[in-house]
């Protein structure tokens, strides 16, 4: 009997069954690259065929029947190639990278108003005209702008319109081992260049209105930061308001990020369906008290646009897209009284928006987001019925508990392998933080309801800022005790699918009593085990330099197995934001676990010793005299020193110019031009990332 359900559910389940092969041409395109026709004659062959199998005789349709499944799942697959090639901005004929030649003078209009930095302004723009050969050409694409910071702010906003002429720079990642992939963020949003402008070197121009509703928009999200900033006080209170009613997460404080993310409850912070949820439940319980036969569709209506436009002022991150439009889904389903699966609800929200950015699926906010919501409805009642509670109020805790416990069985993977560690006191955090942030949130909203009456407004930010202080408080406390967090966890792609089969696996053993989920499981782990062995194998064998490319700062580690010693400037280790984000991610693609000293390095400045290797670090002026050439493998320079390539070349006999992100640009070009005349290989590592040498 069990066996005939599970064919009758998938076919109840439509969308599940099309966002699979969606997927699967979504990564079939931008990884192999398939001509666009290609896949427009199998989308056209795959819909053409089925058509062509109803018009045989019925008892060739029923044994053909499942070639018309066959060719659905082709057709879908081919659509996700399609789409994927046509959001793909490279692939459009008036994309600026086709045009562009450096010094060409550029108009842009501003997406956004400028942003704050420490040291620039910044805003994402839109590239309208380039200049070439006298005649202005219309393209596309999106740049960011950042402006240096003087003393009168540039007067610049959304719709605002510049022209400038500056070569601008191609995007590019820091070439460290493990780190983000920051050209593929940007180049997922039409992004592939940026430019660094000085006040006198742009004009505004007079410009046409912007976009009337996306100026709306964000007149509705200044007024809610100028309402959260002079009614909320406390930097670090404000910021996080910021962030939890409307995603604003420029004014966050990045320690407090980072205590969040420690303590498993960064998902507060960022803007969620949890946040939806709550919008919704109110909208619920207020339109409920409006019970007339006519007033069905009026509701839903209301409901649908309260919901995106929450959603677009929040600035429609996928987590929240996807609860919207599930939210919406569940909306239109009541309206004309149909009930849907919950997974055919989540996957009719992941096709809808992969259709219109097949780019989402690389986001992780759009992975969690989807992967927590069926956690929770796969493991919530197995765990909450663990217990049999009879105090309401504490089987409500329990629930909140279970809730939390089921979201991280197959969020678990996906935790190890984006951030490599692991919240151990995420219980407990959430357990205070999703009722406080709850109760923060309505706040929040009841401030803005009533921020005309000044009276009201005041004490409710009081309120709010109390409430935000404590959390704040909780969680940093939280956060610095030696046992909060398991870091430096290191799994690999293939390892975290094997986690996903073990989790699936085990959970059809223990819930659905499926005896060969007991033997896949052990399988799993026996694989899992296996992957590990041959990586601390690697691991062990492993004797290299890394130089890394860290902007203005001079950084090294020399590894021995998995242990590493660090040379550089202390800046980059007291820091923890050049920390976390140069060196932390190559230390755990490397597998490092250790820093201490090494047997096996010396120093007797300014030279250094490894394995057999002799590394010459110039970081300030030397003068070398030698009747012969001194051997070296390998010479640093660093911290801008006044040297010269040709007395370098005169006194050592080295194979390899390494240049680090300490230096200028403009005298790493002189330094690569020295070597090229000289013909001696060379390394800069602001242009091609960090330089490894394996020993």
């Amino acid at each position: 009997m069990q066996g005939h359900r599970i064919p009758y559910a998938w076919k109840k389940m439509p969308f599940v069954r099309l966002v699979i092969p969606l997927i699967a041409g979504i990564l079939i395109q931008w990884y192999l690259t398939v001509d666009l026709n290609i896949s427009l004659v199998i989308f056209a062959i795959s819909l053409v065929l089925p058509l062509l199998i109803s018009f045989l005789p019925y008892q060739y349709i029923y044994k053909l029947r499942w070639m018309q499944g066959a060719f659905i799942n082709m057709a879908m697959g081919a659509l996700g190639m399609v789409i994927t090639y046509q959001q793909n901005i490279i692939n459009d004929s008036e994309w600026i990278g086709h045009y562009y030649k450096d010094s060409a003078p550029v108009i842009a209009t501003l997406q956004e108003p400028l942003i704050t930095k420490p040291k620039s302004y910044k805003a994402q723009a839109s590239v309208e005209r380039i200049l070439i050969n006298g005649v202005w050409k219309k393209v596309k694409g999106d740049i960011i702008i950042y402006i240096q910071k003087d003393s009168v702010t540039p007067a610049l906003q959304y719709g605002s319109v510049v022209v400038f002429v500056k070569n601008q720079q191609p995007i590019k990642n820091s070439g460290n081992p493990g780190a983000f992939d920051y050209a593929r963020y940007n180049a997922f949003q039409h992004i592939h260049y940026q430019v660094y402008l000085k006040s006198t070197e742009f004009k505004i121009i007079p410009t046409a209105p912007p976009n009337n509703f996306q100026q709306w928009l964000l007149n509705i999200r200044t007024y809610v930061l100028n309402v959260i900033k002079k009614h909320i006080d406390g930097t670090e209170e404000s910021g996080v308001a910021e962030a939890l009613l409307i995603g604003y997460r420029n004014d966050l404080d990045k320690s407090l990020v980072q205590a969040y993310s420690n303590t498993g409850v960064v998902h507060i912070i960022a803007i969620s369906g949890l946040h939806l949820g709550m919008i919704y439940g109110i909208m619920v319980l207020f339109l409920q008290r409006f019970k007339t036969k006519s007033s069905g569709f009026a509701k839903a209506m209301i409901m649908l646009l309260v919901l995106w436009i929450f959603c677009l002022v929040a600035g429609a991150a996928p987590s929240i897209v996807r609860s919207a439009v599930m939210f919406s889904l569940i909306i239109i389903g009541n309206l004309i009284d149909r009930q849907s699966s919950i997974f055919n609800t989540l996957a009719g929200a992941a096709f809808v928006m992969l259709c219109y950015n097949p780019f989402y699926f690389w986001d992780v906010g759009f992975q969690l987001s989807f992967v927590a919501v069926i956690s929770i409805v796969l493991f919530m009642q197995p765990i909450y019925k663990w217990f049999y509670i009879k105090n309401k109020l504490i089987d409500g805790m329990w629930k909140l508990s279970a809730v939390t416990l089921s979201a991280q069985v197959l969020t678990s993977p996906l935790i190890f392998y984006y951030f490599h560690q692991f919240p151990l006191l995420f219980m407990v955090t959430n357990f205070v933080a999703v009722p406080l942030s709850t109760l923060i949130l309505y706040l929040e909203l009841l401030l803005i309801t009533l921020s005309p009456f000044e009276f009201l407004a005041h004490y409710i930010g009081i309120a709010c800022s109390g409430c935000i202080w404590f959390m704040n408080s909780f969680i940093k406390h939280i956060d610095k005790l030696p046992f909060a967090v398991y870091d430096n966890v290191q799994v690999s792609l293939v390892q975290t699918l094997i986690l996903f089969g073990l989790i699936i696996m085990a959970s059809c053993w223990l819930l659905l009593k499926w005896k060969p989920g007991m033997y896949l499981s052990v399988a799993f782990i026996v694989l899992f085990t296996a992957t590990e062995a041959i990586e601390k194998v690697e691991t062990g064998a492993a004797k290299k330099l890394v130089v890394y490319n860290v902007p203005q700062h001079q950084a090294m580690d020399f590894v021995a197995g998995p242990a590493y010693q660090f040379v550089g400037d202390e800046a980059v280790i007291a820091e923890p934001n050049l920390h976390n984000f140069h060196l932390k991610p190559a230390r755990n693609s490397n597998r490092l676990q250790m820093e201490q000293p090494l047997g096996h390095l010396s120093f007797q400045s300014p030279f250094i010793y490894f394995y057999g290797k002799t590394i010459l670090v110039i970081d300030k002026p030397y003068k070398f005299k030698s009747q012969q050439k001194i051997p070296v493998d390998i010479i640093i320079i660093g911290k801008n020193p006044k040297v010269y390539i040709s007395n370098l070349f005169k006194a050592f006999d080295c194979p390899q110019y390494v240049f680090d992100a300490s230096n200028p640009q403009w005298k790493i070009n002189l330094w690569k031009k020295d070597c090229d005349s000289l013909h001696l290989r060379h390394h800069s590592t602001p242009e091609k990332g960090a330089f490894v040498m394996e020993l």
